[in-house]
C-alpha cells in the first residue's frame, strides 16, 4: 500500500443502482467511503464546513436501530442476545454474530441497506439546488452502491495508523472485524474516482477535501 499522502489516478466505477441525482437539477452527489479508521468522519465534517449537505450512513443505521420494528426484526433473525436489557440494540453483540457468519452478515445487510438507501433518497429530496451533497457510506462498494453517485471519493490510511486511531479495546474489536470484511484498500482506491491516503496531518486532508469540493462545485456550474 502506498504510504505517502497523495491523490491517486481516477478510474471509472461500474454502473449499478440508478444515480441519486437522476432527474434533479443543480445537484452533484458525492459518495465518500474508505477504510476503517482512515478519517472518513473527519472528511465529512470538512465537507460540511465548506457548505456541502452531508449524510452519514452510520448515523442512519443508529437511527434505524431505534425503531421498534427494526429491533423486532433483528431479534427474530439473530436471537434475543442482540438486544440489551433495556431493549436497545447491542451493537457489539450483533457485530460479533455477523463478523463470524457470512450468512448472518448477508441477512443484516438485506434488512438494513435498503432502509439506508431510502433514507438517502429522502435526504437528497430536502437539499436545495446548486448543492454538493456528500454521503458517507463505509460499505459503498461492498454493498453495490457505486452507481448511485456522480463522484466517489475514498479515504485510506496505513493499517498501523488506523489501528492506533482505534486504540481502546471496544473500538479495536470493531476495527478488526470490519477491517477483515471490507474490500482491500487498493481495490477500493482503484474503483473510486479520487482516492487519498490520509497518513499525514489534518491540514493536508483539508486541502484535499477543498480540491474535491471545488471539483464537484464546477460540475454544478458546467
Amino acid at each position: 500500500m502506498i504510504r505517502e499522502p497523495h491523490i491517486l489516478a481516477p478510474s471509472t466505477a461500474p454502473a449499478g443502482t440508478a444515480r441519486l441525482s437522476a432527474g434533479l437539477s443543480g445537484v452533484v452527489v458525492v459518495g465518500l467511503t474508505g477504510s476503517v479508521g482512515a478519517g472518513k468522519s473527519t472528511a465529512l465534517r470538512m465537507f460540511a464546513d465548506l457548505g456541502a449537505a452531508v449524510f452519514s450512513a452510520d448515523e442512519a443505521v443508529h437511527r434505524l436501530y431505534l425503531r421498534s420494528d427494526v429491533r423486532a426484526s433483528l431479534r427474530a433473525r439473530f436471537g434475543p442476545e442482540v438486544l440489551a436489557d433495556n431493549g436497545s440494540v447491542d451493537r457489539e453483540a450483533l457485530a460479533e454474530i455477523v463478523f463470524a457468519d457470512e450468512g448472518a452478515r448477508s441477512q443484516l445487510e438485506d434488512l438494513i441497506h435498503p432502509e439506508v438507501a431510502e433514507e438517502m433518497r429522502r435526504f437528497l429530496n430536502t437539499c436545495r439546488s446548486s448543492t454538493v451533497v456528500v454521503f458517507e457510506v463505509p460499505l459503498l462498494f461492498d454493498s453495490g452502491m457505486e452507481g448511485m453517485f456522480d463522484l466517489i471519493v475514498t479515504i485510506e490510511a496505513g493499517r498501523e495508523v488506523r489501528a492506533r486511531r482505534a486504540a481502546d479495546p471496544g473500538r479495536q474489536r470493531v476495527f478488526e472485524g470490519f477491517d477483515s470484511k471490507q474490500l482491500p484498500s487498493e481495490q477500493r482506491a482503484s474503483l473510486a474516482d479520487v482516492a487519498y491516503v490520509n497518513d499525514g496531518d489534518l491540514e493536508q486532508l483539508r486541502r484535499f477535501i477543498e480540491s474535491v469540493y471545488r471539483r464537484a462545485s464546477r460540475c454544478i456550474l458546467a
